[in-house]
């Protein structure tokens, strides 16, 4: 699972993962347009989601995340927290991220609330944040995957960025 956020110390960490390529296209996905462009929303919308409870915002250089076959563009992004966060109040602002739920947020929600997929499983869900909190630290996971199961029945759920220019 990706981090959603990580805070310790007054510090919140995250990171925008979107754009994906096979192993070996790191210099091509570096350069797609449309991959950049999908990558540039997640950013963008961590930026602005964040932007109240923050002092500062940092985003870092884009780089490559491997994962055996695949690769993704990943940017760190790290806040400084003005005060103590309502972290479910934060999870909620935060989740679902443009790379799972789309960007603006309530636009996309809106849509993906009127789509054949929703009307044919209206008890579905594409993905949720799992936290897990200490006086140490808090930290929260996307589950942009997941597992529902209803009667004798198990689905397994996936998802995926789609921007004007993807081919589906």
């Amino acid at each position: 699972p990706e981090t959603l956020f990580q805070i310790k110390e007054q510090k919140l960490h995250t990171f925008a993962l979107a754009g994906t390529a096979q192993a070996g296209q790191e210099n091509e996905l570096l350069h797609s347009k449309k991959d950049r462009y999908e990558h540039q929303l997640v950013v963008d919308d961590l930026k602005e989601k964040l932007s109240p409870y923050a002092l500062e915002v940092s985003v870092g250089e884009t780089g490559i995340l491997k994962f055996k076959n695949i690769i993704h563009l990943k940017t760190n992004i790290s806040a400084s927290l003005k005060v103590d966060v309502d972290l479910a109040g934060l999870t909620s602002l935060l989740s679902p991220t443009a790379a799972l739920g789309g960007y603006p947020k309530k636009a996309a929600l809106d849509f993906l609330k009127r789509t054949h997929y929703q009307e044919k499983h209206p008890q579905r869900y594409f993905g949720s944040a799992f936290g897990v909190t200490s006086q140490e630290m808090n930290q929260f996971l996307v589950m942009i995957r997941n597992v529902q199961w209803q009667e004798q029945q198990f689905f397994i759920e996936s998802g995926g960025g789609v921007v004007p220019d993807s081919k589906l």
